[in-house]
This record gives structure tokens, C-alpha cells and sequence, in this order.
């Protein structure tokens, strides 16, 4: 029977994601300094560690207030915060609504794992581990498929996660996932173990990827193509 809607959208409507993107769109209006950056449901908000303690604890107060006007609720549960310093630094205390947030040491922002020394050690363990499960997928199919199906199915599956975020992870050491990239080429082409590993590439492997996404970055940056947060990036 039909139901009268007070408040909200129904979840799964066409219209849900345009008009939670229109509702929450002033959000960045409550900070002074406009620091708000958002991604669909993704909020976040940066301030220098030497003020962190005292603006943070303003900021999330204000952002509070606003959750409360416009009928939504915080996820305590998912709120957190990290720290970039150089030396070692007190750990800033940031609270909402009398809950102590949580200082993290990592966290995951839109599939991208961010550690505050940016080693990325932990998203390229986390990204070889979903990626493993390929292995024994691949391996059944090799025979089963043709050449250009399996091609496709690699482009499909495998490659946009190793494509994902490339510009920020991959300037570490990358031998778990080049060796993986190997061992999955190998198994797809029906190579034998001894194959050059130059002889398994038609795309480029992962150093060089790395290279061409920023190269690819810079040039979207000097013509104009990038949101303005990006302009001036490169000089």
C-alpha cells in the first residue's frame, strides 16, 4: 500500500544519488576555510597539525550542528581521523558530540588504503591479496577459453585494480605485484615458467603504468581538464 514520505529517499530509486548530492551539497558552507572535500557519501576535511586539536574539534562541532538541522546521522563507527607529521607530535584529541574520534594509523578513502607515513605498504598487500584469488580462477580457464576472451576477462577483472589510485601507490616498491602481474600473464598466455617476462606484456607492466597515468595527470592538469583543486599541482 502506498506510504507517505516525511523525510528521506527510499533506497535503490533512480533518483536517490542526484537528490543526496543536491541535499548535501551546502556542507561546505558551515567551515570558514571551505576545506570540506567530498565524494558521494565520502566526507573529509584537512587542517595543519599545529591547529588540528583546536580547529578540528570546532569544525566537527559546527558539522554536528548541521547533521542535526538537516535530519542525518553521523556514522561514529566510520569517523576517524589520521595524522601527517614529520616528527613526532603529540596525538590531538578531536571529539563530536562528547565521542572520542579514533586516531588511526590507516585508513581506506575511496579503495585507496592511506597510512600516515605513505608507504603504501598496507593498500599493496591488501591489493595483492583480492588479486590472488585470480590464480585459481585463471588457471581453470586457460584452456577453456580463447586467447582473446581470456584477454578480456584480464582487462575486466584484473587490470582496473591495479589501474585504481596507480599514481599515489605505485612510487614504492612494487615487486609483490609485478610478480603476481607475471605469474597471471603467464598462466592466461599458457607460457611456461621460463618465458621472458617482456614476452608476456601486450599492456604496459606496472612501473611503466605508473609513468604514464602521471604523465597522463600532468597533461590533464596543463590543459585545464582537472577540477581546480589540481591547477598549479605542476609547475
Amino acid at each position: 500500500m502506498p506510504i507517505n514520505i516525511t523525510c528521506g529517499v527510499p533506497q535503490g530509486s533512480v533518483l536517490g544519488p542526484l537528490l543526496f548530492l543536491l541535499y548535501l551539497n551546502d556542507i561546505g558552507n558551515v567551515l570558514p576555510s571551505r576545506s570540506v572535500k567530498l565524494y558521494a557519501d565520502d566526507t573529509i576535511f584537512n587542517k595543519d597539525i599545529t591547529t588540528i586539536s583546536i580547529k578540528a574539534n570546532e569544525y566537527m562541532s559546527r558539522l554536528s550542528q548541521w547533521f542535526i538541522v538537516n535530519r542525518l546521522s553521523l556514522n561514529r563507527d566510520k569517523t576517524c581521523f589520521i595524522t601527517f607529521a614529520t616528527e613526532n607530535q603529540d596525538d590531538p584529541v578531536i571529539v563530536i558530540e562528547n565521542t572520542k574520534i579514533l586516531n588511526v594509523k590507516q585508513c581506506k578513502y575511496l579503495g585507496v588504503c592511506i597510512d600516515n607515513d605513505l608507504k603504501w605498504t598496507e593498500h599493496i598487500n591488501l591489493l595483492r591479496d583480492r588479486l590472488k584469488k585470480y590464480v585459481g580462477i585463471f588457471y581453470r580457464l586457460r584452456t577453456k577459453l580463447q586467447q582473446q576472451c581470456l584477454k578480456t576477462l584480464y582487462f575486466a577483472f584484473f587490470y582496473p585494480h591495479l589501474l585504481h589510485g596507480i599514481e599515489v601507490y605505485a612510487n614504492t616498491h612494487l615487486t609483490k605485484l609485478i610478480t603476481l602481474n607475471d605469474k597471471i600473464l603467464r598462466i592466461l598466455q599458457n607460457k611456461p615458467y621460463n618465458t621472458p617476462v617482456i614476452d608476456l606484456y601486450t599492456a604496459l607492466p606496472i612501473p611503466q603504468l605508473h609513468s604514464q597515468q602521471l604523465l597522463l595527470l600532468v597533461h590533464l592538469s596543463q590543459m585545464y581538464l582537472l577540477p581546480k583543486m589540481f591547477l598549479g599541482l605542476f609547475s
